[in-house]
């Protein structure tokens, strides 16, 4: 399923509803996390076609661990106990940096994390999306979806993750005092470096298309990386962030 039908999927009228079951949902007594992990897969998430799904939490001693799960063995649970929060997968950079990480297949999850393989929380050949849980700003956890849909980041899919986020931070985290001032995102991220080679090649009037084949990554992460380059560089487009670069290399010439 590509992105276009996912938005067709989640119209005006069929995101309300999602979040209005949410919603009823979140109001059952005696919820438990894998509550909620069940009905986000059979429900909120079910246009991705969902394989499995895990809710974290941080604790003060900038770790996080599995809160509950569905789709997953007890072994890939116990895999993911005490993960430090600076640790390089895509579940920690959700946390550090406050955004949604659209992670792509494994083979790109494992060229991108040097700490994919230290971990047996992922099923092959899935993709993988992972969202931040927080409150007033501060980091209490993260939601993370594995897929086989050809699907990648969109605004609108983002947009209807962060409402589910807002959802399940109010009904389940309490904040977190020790951990927030450490973890906020520093508004003034440099780009790594995969990122500035994507950011070159869209220079060179490249696509995505292009950039993926040429950097031997899928499509869709390629596209993660353009939205990443783009918050980074505060521009709304491939059009802004080029002429941004472009202003800055006559600025150093001058």
């Amino acid at each position: 399923m590509l992105i276009e039908e996912d938005e067709k999927q989640l119209s005006s009228s069929i995101v309300n509803d999602h979040l209005s079951q949410f919603i009823q949902f979140l109001q059952t007594p005696s919820l438990t996390r894998f509550d909620v992990c069940l009905f986000l897969f059979k429900k909120s998430l079910s246009f991705l076609d969902p394989k499995s799904i895990f809710i974290v939490k941080v604790s003060p001693n900038r770790t996080f661990g599995v809160e509950g799960s569905y789709g997953f063995s007890e072994m890939q649970v116990a895999s993911f106990a005490e993960v430090p929060i600076d640790s390089d997968l895509a579940t920690s950079r959700s946390i550090r940096e406050n955004r949604i990480v659209w992670a792509g297949s494994n083979a790109d999850r494992n060229k991108t994390y040097s700490e994919v393989h230290n971990r047996n929380f992922f099923a092959a050949g899935a993709q993988m999306v992972v969202w931040p849980l927080r409150r007033l700003g501060l980091p209490v956890g993260a939601v993370a979806c594995f897929f086989d849909q050809p699907t990648s980041a969109s605004p609108h899919i983002d947009n209807y993750l962060t409402i589910l986020s807002d959802l399940i931070s109010l009904r389940f985290f309490s904040i977190i005092e020790d951990v927030g001032s450490s973890v906020i995102p520093n508004p003034h991220q440099e780009l790594s470096d995969r990122e500035s080679k994507v950011l070159e090649l869209m220079g060179k009037t490249l696509t995505n298309h292009e950039i993926a084949a040429e950097l031997d990554f899928s499509e869709s992460t390629i596209r993660q990386d353009t939205m990443s380059i783009y918050r980074k560089m505060g521009v709304n487009g491939r059009a802004e962030a080029i002429k941004s670069v472009k202003k800055e290399e006559q600025d150093k010439d001058v």
